[in-house]
Parts: C-alpha cells; sequence; structure tokens
C-alpha cells in the first residue's frame, strides 16, 4: 500500500484520549443481545461470542467472536462517536481471521447522510495470528457524529475477531 506524503506528515503528531467506550470488549452487556458494554450488536443468523480463549484474545481477557451466518453473514458490532468537523483521527484495531477468512470493517459520516468516510473494507487479515490496522481520515465538512463498524466475514460460517479498538484526534 503506498502512503501519501500528507499521511506521512501525521507520523510524528500526539493525539487525544480514546474516543471508544469499552475498546478491549472487557466490559460485559446488560445481557441477553446485549454483549458487550458500549457496543451495538447485530447477529442475524450468525454469532457474536465474548471470547475469553487466550488464543482468541490479542490483550486483557476478552475479544470479539464475529461468525457470519448461511444467509445473512452480518453479524457485527457498531459504535457512534461524536467527533469535531475536519478534524483527522486515527483509528487502529487488532484483528485476526480464522485461517482461511478476514472480517470488515467501516467508517460512516452519521452528521451528513450515511456517506462513507472509509468505504467497507476488508481487514486483509485472514490468518490466526493477530495485526494492527491502523488508518488516518478527516471528518468531512459538518460532520459531529460518525459510525464504525467492524464485521464479520462475507463467507458462511467465517469467523473474525477483533480486540484493543482506539479511535484518536491529532492535536
Amino acid at each position: 500500500m503506498k502512503i501519501s506524503k500528507k499521511l506521512m506528515l501525521f507520523a510524528g503528531y500526539e493525539y487525544g484520549p480514546n474516543l471508544i467506550l469499552n475498546p478491549g470488549f472487557e466490559l460485559p452487556g446488560e445481557g441477553g443481545e446485549d454483549i458487550f458494554s458500549g457496543w451495538g450488536e447485530t447477529v442475524d443468523d450468525g454469532t457474536i461470542t465474548d471470547t475469553t480463549t487466550a488464543a482468541e484474545v490479542f490483550s486483557g481477557l476478552h475479544a470479539v467472536k464475529l461468525t457470519a451466518g448461511e444467509t445473512s453473514k452480518q453479524s457485527r458490532i457498531y459504535q457512534q462517536i461524536s467527533v469535531e468537523s475536519e478534524k483527522y483521527y486515527k483509528i487502529i484495531f487488532y484483528c485476526r481471521g480464522d485461517g482461511t477468512n478476514a472480517g470488515f470493517w467501516k467508517i460512516d459520516d452519521v452528521t451528513n447522510g450515511w456517506a462513507a468516510i472509509v468505504t467497507q473494507v476488508s481487514t486483509g487479515v485472514t490468518g490466526t495470528a493477530y495485526s494492527k490496522i491502523s488508518q488516518i481520515f478527516q471528518a468531512p465538512s459538518g460532520c459531529v457524529s460518525i459510525f464504525l463498524t467492524l464485521n464479520c466475514p462475507f463467507v458462511s460460517g467465517g469467523i473474525s475477531y477483533f480486540d484493543e479498538v482506539s479511535l484518536r484526534r491529532k492535536l
């Protein structure tokens, strides 16, 4: 992947506090369909699991395991986050696949009609070792709310794992 000179300029900058609630999936939800505090969940005909298996966790004691269903392949978790218009942000998260399949992620601009800021894209991580995903983006003009979605693979039975999600504004 070729990195633009503009993005390389952000390498030495400082970033503010993490805007993600429950970034390591360590806090449980209220039970039932609410598995993780601070995160919304959509299961459809797949599954969302709080995994505590050491090999399936990047750090801490928990991670999210998203398994695609037979028909919908839309098991996902999401979070709506307040941002400042036209400011730069850096998202970092750790993910892994099931040995064959990769998960997906995206960021949408809630304020401006759900326009894609980061279009739905594969993590590209199919292996069973965690890898770091990092991207810098700018909140569009007028945008004060974004929607981060982490999604299972689009293959029936495909599994993806996510842990340690961070979203920070460039200072």
